[in-house]
């Protein structure tokens, strides 16, 4: 602190002081007690002294408190990367129309447990510049990040398709025969659309999905 910094050149000062007085004594016979002053001094250096103290003391447990939370996100780190590999949609989800939503919904809940640990990693990184400790290294999260922003992009494909497909499917049949020429542009939109995107096991199932409906 600013009164911390400035103290040292106090102490010059009552030298000083004391030094004045001395001579003072010597010239008039008479000084100024300084003693209360010395004392009161003595009694706020050591305030100081035990303040700083106890700062340093709860500046260590909050220190002690981050390195906690890091072991605990570390663990809890490894554990969601465990289950990423574990649970990641494998080519034969698509087999079935039941077994890809349900692979759609596990990438959403992934996606929202993903940005937890973002949240959380971020604001330890911040904490540990706060109080001048080595920033933790999260590699195997950020690698976690891009294999499921990857794998979210192709099936989120999947998934707008099965929702567009299923939003027309569930018109009433004679209100939907007045709209086929609506249900062709959207088999036509679908198929040049994947033609900008990666041939892949989810592309490959909505072209043959668009395919067979063309066909009808």
């Amino acid at each position: 602190s600013k009164l911390s910094n400035e103290k040292p050149s106090i102490k010059p000062l009552f030298k000083s002081a004391e030094a004045k007085n001395k001579l003072l004594r010597n010239v008039s016979g008479f000084g100024v007690d300084m003693s209360e002053l010395l004392q009161r001094w003595d009694k706020f250096e050591l305030t100081l002294q035990s303040h700083a103290m106890y700062v340093k003391e709860q500046v260590d447990v909050m220190k002690a408190g981050v390195e906690a939370r890091i072991a605990s996100f570390m663990t809890s780190m490894k554990k969601f990367s465990s289950k990423w590999d574990a649970l990641r949609p494998k080519e034969d989800a698509l087999n079935s129309q039941e077994t890809a939503l349900a692979a759609v919904a596990t990438i959403k809940d992934r996606r929202k447990e993903l940005d937890e640990l973002l949240a959380t990693a971020e604001t330890i990184t911040k904490d540990c510049e706060g109080f001048d400790l080595d920033k933790p290294q999260f590699e195997e999260l950020y690698t976690v990040q891009k294999d499921l922003e990857e794998t979210e992009e192709v099936w989120n494909l999947f998934d707008n398709f099965s929702s567009a497909l299923h939003g027309m499917g569930s018109e009433q049949w004679i209100s939907f025969r007045s709209h086929v020429h609506d249900f062709n542009d959207f088999l036509d939109k679908w198929a040049s659309d994947l033609k900008r995107h990666p041939i892949n096991a989810v592309t490959l199932r909505i072209r043959k999905e668009v395919d067979k409906y063309q066909e009808m």
